[in-house]
């Protein structure tokens, strides 16, 4: 049976301690032994706006925020380990704090302008659909069609972060 490469492996390698030193340090250059630290910081991070996801919904029993804080997780451990296990580098090039990599200040303005959106837009679903339900209910076909799109677009999104490499300020000289 052929294995399918963009499912996620046990996280077991992530959360083994490295030499990285403390929490939160992160190694500039980009060496696979530093990659702890910023997995760790990540994974925190990401649990986080999940947590905020389900927090600002305030109502646990919201199935839908539970369905995409599930597909949210899943779609980044899936990231982090695949990498992790086939470019170590790259993961600790993209996933490292905006800013440390020589960026200007033009650059730096967007990734974090482009991360506030994020916060945001993350914030604004469960306001919308639970708390102050701003849009009226959807149909159920149109929820499964959005959760078919959203299985579909975690896909297309891993294979963006696999195969473009070219965002980065790593030289790989396996593409042209």
């Amino acid at each position: 049976m052929n294995r399918i490469p963009w499912l996620a492996p046990p996280l077991a390698p992530v959360l083994v301690p490295g030499p990285a030193g403390p929490p939160g340090v992160h190694d500039q250059t980009c060496d696979p032994p530093g990659l702890h630290a910023p997995t760790r910081r990540h994974r925190a991070i990401h649990l986080r706006l999940a947590g905020l996801l389900l927090g600002l919904a305030g109502d646990g029993r919201w199935l839908e925020g539970w369905l995409f804080a599930g597909w949210f997780l899943g779609l980044c451990a899936t990231v982090i380990v695949w990498l992790y296990r086939k470019d170590p580098a790259l993961l600790a090039e993209r996933y490292r704090r905006p800013g440390s990599g020589g960026q200007e200040g033009r650059d730096r303005a967007v990734v974090y302008a482009i991360v506030l959106g994020f916060a945001a837009w993350i914030a604004a679903i469960p306001l919308d659909a639970r708390r102050f339900r701003w849009t009226p209910a959807l149909p159920l076909w149109v929820k499964t069609l959005g959760g078919a799109l959203l299985l579909g677009s975690a896909f297309l999104l891993f294979r963006a972060f696999r195969d473009n490499p070219f965002l980065s300020s790593r030289p790989n000289p396996g593409r042209a």
